[in-house]
């Protein structure tokens, strides 16, 4: 089997500071494995799963982002309805 080169791209955005030899490491023992190996199988397995799990974390952190964002939409149209009640009993 030939490599996956769209896991392979997948991987590499993912690649940081903190982890940069150990990404590279996989991705080059994932290339150069015999194909259709159990080596490459299970480089292949580990990528998978290592892009899988940067991709759940971002999805939570943009769903962060929009609770968060959406929180402070509600914080801002409360005051607004706030000052109006107030201005409405004077």
């Amino acid at each position: 089997m030939a490599c996956d080169h769209s896991l392979l791209y997948q991987a590499r955005k993912f690649v940081t500071a903190e982890n940069v030899h150990y990404v590279k490491t996989w991705i080059f023992c994932y290339e150069t494995a015999v194909p259709d190996s159990a080596c490459q199988k299970g480089y292949e397995e580990l990528l998978r799963n290592f892009v899988a799990k940067k991709n759940l974390i971002l999805a939570i952190r943009m769903e962060a982002k929009m609770a968060h964002d959406r929180g402070i939409e509600l914080r801002q149209s409360a005051t607004r309805l706030e000052k109006i009640r107030r201005s409405a009993r004077r």
